[in-house]
Formats: structure tokens, sequence, C-alpha cells
């Protein structure tokens, strides 16, 4: 026999003595002992790897802020790109950057103002002079004209001059009309013209053109207005540049168009709220009225009830000293409503009032 399979053999005959073993459960178990095995010191060395080196961070800069013109009247409101956005087309047009090139059209819903322009207008400070002025016969009120550039006195006809010779001089403008004159105004149509005359001068405060004006100047400024004024139109004097021809965009009609659209429909609906914030302001101012009537009655009766009904005017019982007290707190009561609803009334008038007619 050769010497593998006598290997193999073997290797058979021991696979059979483990199978009858496991068969009768007479295995081994296993055993190490610890102690015969010899620990030897390595001598490999292991330098691990440094670190990876951290980048860098630099905190970035501030955003630059969007620059923008301040004019809202102006076809050339547009807002710019930020100065590190080079524009390659503004040098062939003299332009700043960021400007849209002459001619090209602008998307509708974009109105070209700036953010937040309506928190940055001027204001005009109107009050009425308790003395009036001039003779018997020609007596007038004068107004406290207050701005950034002074104080001044000023009559409601030199109001009218103004409102005039800026109509002449600018027939092409939206310029608003003045509130009316008439003849014996009480308290209440005095303040209302008051208000109009505020909101006549704001408007022309914030208007890029207007506002530039000499007459204005001289109106804000001058004590008395004794200077001769030119009132040559403003297209007979004012020469239009060929840059501001070519800032004009190229769909120009295309927004008037639809400006003349929907401006008939705007007025309509500004005037049905006007009527109505109106309306409801009536109706407050009448409560507090009929409030301060209703005061005014109940007083009136527990005044003529001093004494009892019955008895007269000799003696007094406890039945009718409670009714005098009880009328007496509905009347403190109702005079309380009174003052808080014409307390609001006023508030609104000056506020939601104004803002819906200036708007």
């Amino acid at each position: 026999m050769t010497r593998l399979s006598i290997l193999l053999a073997h290797g058979l005959l021991k696979r059979e003595k483990v199978a009858q073993a496991a068969q009768q459960n007479a295995l081994p178990e296993p055993s190490i002992d610890l102690t015969r095995l010899s620990t030897t010191t390595s001598t490999l060395s292991y330098d691990p790897p440094p670190p990876p080196a951290l980048p860098s961070f630099q905190p970035r800069p501030p955003p630059q802020r969007t620059q923008t013109y301040d004019d809202p009247w102006n076809t050339n409101s547009v807002v710019r790109r930020p100065a590190a956005v080079p524009d390659p087309f503004a040098a062939s047009y003299h332009e700043p950057p960021g400007n849209p090139l002459p001619g090209m059209g602008t998307s509708l819903l974009s109105s070209g103002l700036p953010t937040g322009w309506w928190k940055r207008q001027d204001s005009a400070i109107i009050t009425i002079v308790p003395e009036k002025q001039g003779f018997l016969l020609n007596r007038y009120i004068l107004y406290a004209v207050q701005t950034d550039r002074g104080i001044v006195q000023r009559r409601y006809s030199e109001f009218a001059w103004l409102w005039d010779c800026l109509i002449r001089r600018y027939p092409f403008r939206v310029v608003p009309s003045l509130p009316p004159k008439r003849i014996g105004p009480d308290d209440q149509f005095l303040e209302q013209r008051r208000r109009g005359l505020v909101r006549f001068l704001s408007f022309v405060l914030n208007h890029p053109i207007l506002s530039q004006d000499g007459l204005l100047s001289t109106f804000l400024t001058e004590p008395h207005l004794e200077n001769s004024i030119s009132l040559e139109e403003e297209s007979m004097s004012k020469r239009v540049e060929r840059i501001e021809e070519m800032s004009v965009p190229g769909d120009c009609n295309e927004k008037l168009a639809a400006v003349r659209k929907k401006l008939p429909g705007l007025v309509d609906h500004w005037t049905r709220i006007s009527v109505i914030v109106e309306r409801l302001i009536k109706r407050r101012e009448g409560a507090a009225a009929d409030f301060t009537r209703l005061t005014m009655t109940l007083n009136s009766l527990t005044e003529h009830n001093a004494s009892c009904t019955l008895r007269g005017e000799s003696d007094d019982c406890d039945l009718c000293a409670g009714v005098r007290t009880g009328l007496g707190r509905v009347a403190v009561r109702t005079g309380g409503l009174g003052e808080e609803l014409d307390a609001r009334s006023r508030v609104l008038t000056s506020t939601l009032m104004e803002a819906v007619k200036v708007g």
C-alpha cells in the first residue's frame, strides 16, 4: 500500500471514532493551558500619521446693500445691482452699473420704486393761528407752515397763488386740488380745510420735480411773497437731452395703455372706499352726540325729580332717592361712552380717513 492510502484509511478510522463518540455523547471537552504560553515583546515600531490640517475659514463680508434711486416718479427709478457685479454694457452707454439698456422693455409688474420709499417722505405741519388778522371787514385766518426749512405764516389766498403758479408752469403734471373756501366757515370746516392743505403741500414736497422748484422754496422760506415769479411752462424752459430720451423704456406705450385701462376702475373704487369710511366716521360722531344728549337728558331728569313725587318737596322717600341715584350712575356711564366714541371718531378721522384720501 502506498503512503497516501494509509493516510486516507487512518483519517476515515478517526472520523468513525468521532461519530461514534458523538452518538454516545462522549466527546472530550477542549481545554487550554495558558501557563505554557510564553510572552515576547514586539520589536516593531508604529508612528501614527499627523492629523490632517483643518481648512481655514474666513468670515464672509457683510452683503452690500443694493443702491436705488429715490425718485419714484422718474422712469430711471430702477434697482441697481451691487458694485461687485459689473455691468459689461454700462460703459458703452455711460450709465451707472445695473441700469437697463435704453429702449429695453421692462416688466409691467415692476414699478421701479425703491424699497420702503414711502417711509422717507417729507412732511409738513400746518396749524391755524388762533387770532385772526386784518380789520373788522377784512379779517382772515393765518396758517403756520412748519417744514425742515423753517416756519412761515401763510393765508389761504397764498396757497391758491402757489397752486395757480404750479398749474401754469407744469400743465402736464398731476397737481392735487386745494380744499374749497366759503364765507363764514365754522371750526369743523376750518379743520377739514387745514387737513386738505397738509395733503396738498405734502404732495408737492415729495414730488421729484415740483419739490426742486424755486417757487416752492420761496413759499416755504420768504416771509412776504413780493418777488416776481416766472410762469413760463416747463416745456419752454427745459430741454430734453438725448440720454434722457434713450432712458425711456421700449414698452412705455404698453404700460400707459395698461394704466389707462385700470385707472377709471381704481378711481371709482377708491372713491367708494372714501365715501364708506366717511359714513362710518359720521355714524360714530352721531352716536357720540346721541350719548351726550342722553346724558344731558338724564341729568335734567334727576334735577327735575329732586324731591319725592308723592310727598312733595317737604319730605323724601327711599324709592325716589334710589331712582335718582340710578339715573345719575346711568348718566355717568353714557357720558363716558359718548366721550370714548368721540375720541375714536377723531382718531379715525386723523388716521384712516387721511390715509384713504392720500392713498
